[in-house]
C-alpha cells in the first residue's frame, strides 16, 4: 500500500471522508480505522460552513434528550481510572442503543473544575453532578438516570437545570 499523504491521521472510526481527491480515497485501506482531515487545504469560509453543518447532522445534533461529561482529566482521580470510565462509557452507550438515535451525546472534558472524589460526570438538562463515576457507578447512572428517567441519588452531589430551551 502506497505511503498516505501528510493530510491524512490515522484515528479511531467513524471515518469521515469528503472532498478528496479519488487517488487519496482509494490508497485508504478499507477498514474503518482511519479519520480523513484535511490539514494542508484551505478552504472558503462557505465550504467550512457546509462541512461543519455535515458533520453535525452525521452526529445527530439537535435530535439528542441527554448529554453526559466525563472529566478524564487526572486531577479528579487517578488518570487510569478516569481513562477505563470513559472507555466503559463509551462502550455501554453503543452496547445500550443509546448513542447517537438513542439521544445520549458523550462529551470527554478535560477538567470539570472538582478536583476530587473523581471521575466526576454531569448530566444534561437535568444538570446533575455525580461523584466516583467509576464503570459501576456509571452503570447505574447509565439504567437509572439516563434509562429510567430517575437521578441517583447516592452519587449526585449537586444539581443546575438548564432552563427550557426554545428553538430559535
Amino acid at each position: 500500500m502506497p505511503a498516505l499523504p501528510p493530510s491524512i491521521v490515522p484515528a479511531r472510526p467513524p471515518s469521515i471522508v469528503t472532498a478528496l481527491p479519488p487517488s487519496i480515497v482509494t490508497a485508504l485501506p478499507p477498514s474503518s480505522a482511519f479519520r480523513v482531515v484535511i490539514l494542508a487545504a484551505p478552504m472558503s469560509e462557505a465550504a467550512e460552513t457546509d462541512l461543519t453543518e455535515r458533520l453535525a447532522r452525521s452526529l445527530r445534533i439537535g435530535e439528542y434528550t441527554r448529554h453526559i461529561l466525563l472529566c478524564t482529566h487526572g486531577d479528579c482521580a487517578p488518570e487510569e481510572a478516569a481513562k477505563e470510565s470513559w472507555t466503559f462509557l463509551k462502550r455501554r452507550l453503543r452496547e445500550l442503543g443509546l448513542e447517537a438515535a438513542g439521544g445520549v451525546y458523550r462529551t470527554q472534558a478535560a477538567c470539570l473544575r472538582i478536583c476530587r472524589e473523581g471521575p466526576i460526570a454531569v448530566v444534561y438538562p437535568e444538570g446533575t453532578w455525580y461523584r466516583r463515576c467509576t464503570p459501576e457507578a456509571l452503570e447505574r447512572i447509565l439504567q437509572e438516570h439516563l434509562i429510567g428517567g430517575r437521578p441517583v441519588a447516592e452519587l449526585a452531589f449537586a444539581a443546575n437545570p438548564l432552563p427550557t430551551a426554545r428553538k430559535p
